[in-house]
């Protein structure tokens, strides 16, 4: 059976891919984001999201990629598992790839390790 697709987005200079059942809105970055202390290092805080208080992870530091993309401006994903959301910092590319032949150069992420954490 043919993959859904993944949503595709970059950290630095590398290109990572979400299943697309777990993509619910692209934002822009520049939210009002509140840090909260005693958090691991790559949660940068908290958003207030719809209503709803939502965690915001720094894919950069999830993912421990040091170098940050030139030219890109950051975007904020905000992903849904169940009931559950997250917001998720990434450098601006992002994409939508339908075939598996498109995917053999990105780094599919298990999406449950962003939510256990």
């Amino acid at each position: 059976m043919p993959s859904p697709g993944i949503l595709s987005f970059f950290v630095g200079n590398k290109r990572f891919g979400i299943g697309i059942e777990y993509f619910y809105k692209i934002t822009d970055a520049d939210i009002n984001i509140t840090s909260v202390p005693g958090t691991a290092d790559y949660v940068e805080g908290i958003i207030n999201f719809l209503g709803e208080i939502v965690p915001v992870i720094s894919a950069s530091k999830f993912f421990r990629q040091d170098k940050p993309a030139k030219g890109r401006e950051k975007k904020m994903l905000i992903l849904q598992k169940d009931e559950e959301r997250i917001g998720f910092l990434v450098d601006g590319k992002i994409d939508f790839i339908e075939q598996d032949s498109d995917m053999k150069d990105i780094e599919k992420v298990d999406i449950a390790l962003l939510f256990e954490r």
